[in-house]
């Protein structure tokens, strides 16, 4: 069956915000959300998956921080491409848990940065036209 059986007809670009308190049993809701607009964008079932190892990564840097600031999600996609932007108060994490975090952003992306109060993540899948073969 083919995602716009599924999800309808695919969406050519756009963006997508999601708010949410920097809750861990809310990082579920934010893979959620990024699959379906993955999946809406027609991205195949393998880079659907990447995008929520992604914004798992994105959003682990945002918990266990003091500050009760929201998390903002901004999920921008277009042709065969998705960008994960996250802004909000950064978790005072120890130099091991960033670099894990490093290390799986790189290994899932094209590119990323993980600034100060900000966390991008860059996934494409060249052309996607075919994302809907059986």
């Amino acid at each position: 069956m083919s995602t716009e059986a599924v999800f309808g007809p695919k969406l050519e670009q756009g963006r997508v915000t999601l708010v949410l308190p920097p809750d861990a049993s809310l990082v579920r809701v934010a893979r959620l959300t990024a699959s379906a607009v993955a999946a809406q964008a027609g991205l195949t079932i393998d880079l659907i998956e990447t995008v929520k190892i992604a914004v798992s990564e994105a959003m682990s840097l945002f918990l266990g921080s003091d500050d009760t600031e929201p998390v903002t999600l901004h999920l921008d996609f277009g042709p065969g491409s998705l960008t994960v932007t996250a802004l909000g108060s950064r978790a005072r994490l120890d130099d091991n848990e960033i670099e894990l975090a490093q290390l799986v952003l790189e290994a899932v992306s094209d590119e990323y940065e993980i600034g100060p109060t900000h966390v991008r993540v860059v996934l494409s899948a060249g052309d996607v036209s075919t994302s809907d073969e059986p």
